[in-house]
């Protein structure tokens, strides 16, 4: 399937790359067992593919992991926004144009860089 854009046709893998990505995301919250990691990857993965929120995402966490409601909604964020990137990514690599990734840091936005990077591109 392509993304029908102006100018070149780009492949549409985001989705399935996005879906890889969060089937096989490791733990890195160590305030979550494996096996709880587990079963809530599994929710995340389900709901991701459902097109869920993230308010809807983490209530799934919040269920199968017995979280707290910040705890589940910083889970669900992280992972799914992971996902969704490395989706991004992988459509930017496919479509053969020339790209530069840049990181972008706002200067006195309400979640800007703490240590107040100006945009960087990164190669």
């Amino acid at each position: 399937q392509m993304v029908d854009l102006v100018g070149p046709q780009i492949p549409s893998i985001g989705s399935q790359v996005a879906e890889q990505y969060l089937a096989g995301a490791a733990n890195r919250w160590d305030f979550i067992g494996n096996d709880v990691w587990e079963t809530a990857r599994g929710e995340l993965l389900d709901g991701f593919q459902q097109g869920e929120s993230i308010p809807k995402l983490a209530a799934r966490v919040r269920g199968s992991a017995k979280l707290s409601q910040r705890r589940a909604t910083a889970v669900a964020r992280t992972e799914v926004v992971s996902a969704a990137n490395a989706g991004s990514y992988a459509t930017a690599q496919s479509s053969e144009l020339d790209m530069t990734k840049v990181w972008l840091a706002c200067v006195g936005a309400v979640r800007s860089c703490r240590f107040g990077w100006t945009t960087q591109p990164l190669k």
